[in-house]
């Protein structure tokens, strides 16, 4: 194989394994009224290279990291239907320190504080608004919600002219613009995951070795050439 060859399958590699790492991750959730039939179930679509993983991503709509939402509301008492991502405005998926593995169930998963999505429900937090943040957090927030910098749960919840759920607690959502019924998560996990065996993405590792193996080949190259 000459030098010329060796470079272009390099450069195939690499952008082979760019890909790889940047393939996106589907995963569907299911939020449940604790005492009730409501249920808000959908999925997400992450761009895997623009999410922070482990990192508190709160990701204005639309944007690159978030390729698709959907979320189907039912047995609420007001704001059933289905809601697509241009019905929010923001997102918000914080792994609490913890690297997360989006092959599998993430509730339940470990992170530097509780397990993901263990969190205090928010009628058991306590007078002073602690306790609710200390197992990340996964969250939707319909457009109106007239949230301030660096505020995620205000008292006042509710989004006028919009039906679309609403987050009004650490991985709880509420039908009907916040106003409605509210639902836990319980479920968050990938398309298919039972019996899916995903092929691993090449780590970051793998790519400084094809990038170092390119650069090398890449120099030989402009020294061949030189010598003629």
């Amino acid at each position: 194989m000459t030098m010329t060859r060796k470079l272009a399958v390099a450069i195939a590699l690499l952008g082979a394994a760019a890909q790889a790492a940047a393939e996106p991750v589907r995963l569907d959730f299911t939020f449940r009224q604790e005492a009730g039939p409501a249920t808000a179930t959908g999925y997400v679509v992450f761009e895997t290279d623009l999410i922070a993983n482990p990192g508190d991503n709160d990701i204005d709509l639309p944007n690159p990291a978030v390729l698709e939402l959907n979320v189907n509301v039912s047995g609420a008492t007001s704001g059933n239907g289905s809601f697509g991502i241009e019905d929010f405005c923001s997102l918000v998926f914080d792994t609490q320190g913890g690297t997360l593995d989006f092959t599998r169930e993430l509730v339940g998963q470990p992170t530097l504080g509780d397990p993901w999505a263990t969190t205090v429900p928010e009628d058991a937090r306590t007078p002073s608004g602690g306790g609710g943040g200390t197992s990340g957090d996964f969250n939707l927030f319909a457009c109106g919600s007239n949230l301030q910098p660096g505020e995620r749960y205000a008292e006042n919840r509710t989004v006028q002219g919009s039906m679309a759920p609403n987050g009004v607690w650490y991985f709880t959502l509420a039908a009907d613009g916040g106003g409605g019924d509210a639902m836990r998560l319980v479920s968050m996990a990938p398309a298919g995951v039972q019996g899916h065996q995903p092929v691993p993405a090449s780590t970051a590792w793998s790519l400084a070795g094809l990038m170092v193996l390119l650069a090398g080949l890449g120099m030989a190259v402009l020294r061949t050439r030189s010598a003629r």
